[in-house]
């Protein structure tokens, strides 16, 4: 299952009761980041979908098994290169490859 969140939302206490429901049931459960829609550019929805990243990884109550990059926003614009901040894939060079 993926959880597709309304990151303005009270997200939290959900996600940690839907994580606990999934592995109580031996159901893998993962998460969806993005940025806003109300972004105006690459480089600040790549910044809110790093930042929504790291809170909920960071949080052994939330962190997903699975992790989904993915976008129906005008940004971020550009899937690569990697290097080049505000692409798509430099968000998941930032985050699952900084491990």
């Amino acid at each position: 299952m993926q959880a597709d969140i309304i990151w303005y939302d009270n997200w939290k206490p959900q996600l940690v009761e839907w994580r606990r429901q999934l592995h109580d049931a031996g159901i893998s459960y993962g998460v969806i980041f993005d940025g806003s829609s109300i972004d105006k550019s690459d480089l600040e929805w790549a910044n809110h979908a790093i930042e929504r990243y790291r809170t909920v990884t960071s949080n052994p109550d939330t962190k997903p098994d699975d992790t989904v990059f993915q976008t129906w926003h005008a940004y971020p614009t550009r899937f690569l290169p990697e290097s080049q901040p505000g692409t798509l894939t430099s968000v998941v060079v930032q985050t699952v490859g900084a491990h």
